[in-house]
């Protein structure tokens, strides 16, 4: 059976981190993925376009292209994630990105058990200022919440225990 682990919420608090210290400890067997995904395609695909270069990342594209998706769908990227993830064969799938409501709910539907991710004094520093993506999800609603306020280590200790 599949390990299915998700992580949220805010920007900058160490999902990514997390995502790849799962991935040391199974390295074979671990796919990662985001909602963003698709979103990164097409920001690659833009900056190919205009000459802009893609290794600059733009939190204000990516925050409009994801609101364009959610107002055609509310779970239009849940529904692509989903997609991506039903094409793998693995022993773990992680998402790095949970930012709404909606997409929790999805994902506990699909098997996830989803950790809301925090560090102090950390979060986004560029986008649009209070953009729904950095509104958060009520803590009630993840499985656990992980403390990522020491060193790497400390914290590949807790993800041991997921």
């Amino acid at each position: 059976m599949t390990k299915k682990i998700a992580f949220g919420c805010r920007a900058r608090q160490g999902k990514d981190t997390c995502a790849l210290l799962l991935k040391e400890m199974n390295p074979d067997e671990t796919y990662i993925t985001s909602f963003a995904a698709p979103l990164y395609e097409a920001y690659r695909a833009a900056c190919a376009v205009t000459g802009f270069d893609p290794d600059v990342k733009d939190r204000t594209f990516l925050q409009l292209w994801g609101d364009k998706g959610r107002a055609i769908d509310p779970e239009y990227w849940v529904t692509k994630a989903l997609e991506r993830i039903s094409m793998v064969n693995t022993n773990v799938v992680i998402i790095t990105d949970v930012r709404y409501e909606v997409e929790l709910l999805a994902l506990r539907q699909n098997g996830f058990r989803v950790y809301n991710v925090v560090r102090d004094g950390k979060g986004a520093t560029d986008g649009i200022a209070g953009h729904s993506s950095e509104q958060g999800i009520p803590d009630e609603l993840f499985d656990g919440v992980i403390e990522n306020r020491g060193t790497l280590e400390e914290l590949r200790e807790k993800l041991k225990r997921l």
